[in-house]
């Protein structure tokens, strides 16, 4: 990084890179720093690729693939966007959701198909009362910010649609309806600084309001135990709890967003011990350091508060890393929480993002087709039918136009967390259009025309009649 403007990358940023990929009004700001960190992680990638296994400081560089804009907008229209739509014909908006979709301009979202007048009325149940604050996206796994960047885009409509000013709107979507997860620090830093630069184009206060994004980078904590917390703690549920604590945040940087714990834990009784102040008296270098102790255990309580919580929203292009690859101790933690994605990390995340989402919220993904029909997945597939598949548009080879031949074949879709039995989903066969660009023209004809001979509906009881229930 010499500070020379005729030779050096500051020269070459400024005549090697197109200026309209940095108009902020095109949207391409965020790609350029999605490919710049993707170009970071190159060489960590390659070398990481010969091994036969993968371990722990691996992880983030294997696993980072930038998401396509086209796909991040399908995701998260046919997600949030039709949670709102959802919400709008609750509260008897007489527009179709055709019409709605056009006048926030989602090019990207797919309407779905004619149906029954009961699955309409069990999908808006419980939604009339719901405020833009209330609605919340996580993506727990955010890279360079993606996702959460559009997704910023999006809710900026819905508050100024319901009457909010660019700034207030801002200030709501930073602190109310955008979290993010990532166990790469690099990537949670450009995360946090894009939706910091986003928040400060429409709010130019933001950067001196007591606001941050609610990102975060899961970090492990090897040198803390239940025992340096001892002489404070008086039950043995506080006990349980941080040692379930330090046990998952251990090895965070393996795990992740993967972290969740299967009883509820008690975070009012272990925030009880970090509130405890030392008298003057007590001062010394055994309670500095106890200090310190109880700011680390602060940091996992805050991060796993969050991880425990439903969101309204889930969308995420999860890692993708077969079992083969998996440290041991990445390998023990999801065979034994995730038994139907074990065969694959994304699998994985696909029943935790499933987790994460309430009850009639939506979750988008972008994943290996996979799952689709192997064996391997087949209780995964079973499991996913609780819910309702709304859309998938299967993209199969070349969706990533930076990976060349069949090196990954991909699907994206959209579920919904209810079981409507009669619901007709939509789904789009994209793997006859070779490049990235094609399937994203061909994907955006099937809007416009839903009569093209790639666009099928059915409902995914169907599956159930073939061995394996394929979709």
């Amino acid at each position: 990084f010499t500070p020379n403007y005729h030779d050096g990358i500051i020269q070459h940023l400024i005549n090697d890179i197109d200026e309209a990929d940095f108009d902020v009004t095109r949207g391409g700001q965020v790609e350029i720093i999605g490919w710049l960190y993707q170009y970071y992680n190159t060489e960590p990638k390659e070398v990481a690729f010969k091994k036969r296994k993968y371990a722990e400081t691996d992880i983030p560089a294997v696993t980072q693939l930038f998401t396509p804009d086209w796909i991040v907008k399908y995701m998260v229209e046919n997600s949030l966007g039709r949670y709102w739509i959802d919400v709008l014909h609750a509260r008897n908006d007489s527009r179709s959701e055709v019409e709605i979709a056009q006048a926030y301009h989602w090019q990207y979202y797919m309407p779905e198909s004619q149906q029954n007048e009961q699955v309409s009325l069990k999908a808006q149940k419980e939604l009339t009362e719901v405020k833009l604050e209330d609605i919340t996206l996580v993506d727990a796994a955010m890279g360079s910010g993606h996702v959460l960047v559009y997704a910023f885009d999006v809710f900026l409509q819905l508050y100024e649609s319901e009457g909010y000013s660019k700034r207030d709107a801002t200030e709501n979507i930073i602190q109310y309806n955008l979290y993010g997860f990532d166990i790469d620090t690099r990537a949670f830093q450009l995360s946090y600084f894009a939706l910091s630069m986003k928040a400060r184009e429409y709010n130019r206060r933001f950067l001196t309001l007591e606001l941050s994004p609610n990102v975060f980078d899961i970090l492990e904590y090897t040198d803390l135990s239940v025992q340096d917390f001892e002489d404070l703690i008086t039950t043995d549920q506080q006990s349980s709890d941080i040692t379930r604590l330090l046990n998952a945040f251990h090895d965070g940087n393996s795990y992740g967003s993967l972290i969740h714990f299967t009883d509820p834990i008690d975070f009012l009784e272990i925030e009880s011990i970090i509130d405890t102040k030392p008298g003057e008296h007590q001062l010394s270098f055994e309670s500095i350091e106890l200090e310190e102790k109880k700011h680390k255990l602060k940091e996992i309580i805050t991060v796993s508060k969050l991880l425990c919580r439903k969101y309204t929203v889930g969308v995420m292009n999860p890692p993708y890393m077969g079992s083969g690859k998996m440290n041991d101790v990445l390998s023990k933690y999801v065979k034994r929480h995730f038994t139907a994605g074990k065969a694959d990390l994304f699998a994985a995340f696909m029943e935790r993002l499933r987790m994460f989402v309430s009850a009639n919220g939506y979750y988008a993904m972008i994943t290996q087709h996979a799952w689709m029909f192997l064996s391997s997945f087949e209780k995964l597939r079973q499991s996913l039918t609780q819910d309702t598949l709304i859309n998938m548009a299967h993209l199969g080879t070349r969706a990533f136009e930076e990976i060349g031949g069949e090196v990954v074949q991909s699907t994206a879709f959209v579920l919904k967390n209810q079981n409507l039995t009669e619901y007709v989903g939509t789904y789009e066969r994209l793997i006859d259009f070779n490049s990235q660009d094609r399937k994203e023209t061909a994907y955006l004809a099937a809007v416009r025309d839903q009569t093209v001979d790639y666009l099928y509906r059915t409902n995914q009881a169907n599956f159930k009649k073939i061995p394996g229930s394929p979709i």
